[in-house]
C-alpha cells in the first residue's frame, strides 16, 4: 500500500480515521502486517489494539502505520494486498508469518 505513513505511537494512532478499511504495519521499510477492521471497528480501535499487544508482540513492534478507508470492501482489500505482496516477495509478511 503506497501512501503517507504515520508513527505507529499512540499520539499517531489518535489522527487515524474513526472509520473502518485497511491498515499497514511497518517496521521502518519493511511491511510486516496487513489488517482489516471487523465487527464495525475503526483503524484507529484495531491500531490501538496492536500498539498495545492484543493481536501479536510482532505487530506490537511496529515502528509506522498507514492505512485506506473502504468501508465494506476490507476483507476483499486486505487479500489484494497480501497476495500482491506474496507474489512479489513469495512470502507474507512477517508478522503473518509469525502467526502461522
Amino acid at each position: 500500500m503506497k501512501g503517507t505513513r504515520y508513527p505507529f505511537t499512540l499520539a499517531g494512532i489518535r489522527n487515524a480515521p474513526s472509520a473502518t478499511g485497511v491498515y499497514c504495519l511497518w517496521d521502518d521499510e519493511e511491511l510486516i502486517y496487513v489488517g482489516q477492521t471487523s465487527g464495525g471497528a475503526s483503524i484507529q480501535a484495531a491500531l490501538t489494539d496492536h500498539h498495545f499487544g492484543k493481536f501479536s508482540a510482532c505487530t506490537e513492534k511496529a515502528t509506522h502505520f498507514s492505512f485506506e478507508v473502504c468501508p465494506g470492501l476490507q476483507l476483499r482489500r486486505e487479500a489484494d494486498l497480501l497476495e500482491v505482496y506474496q507474489r512479489t516477495f513469495g512470502q507474507l509478511p512477517r508478522c503473518h508469518r509469525e502467526r502461522d
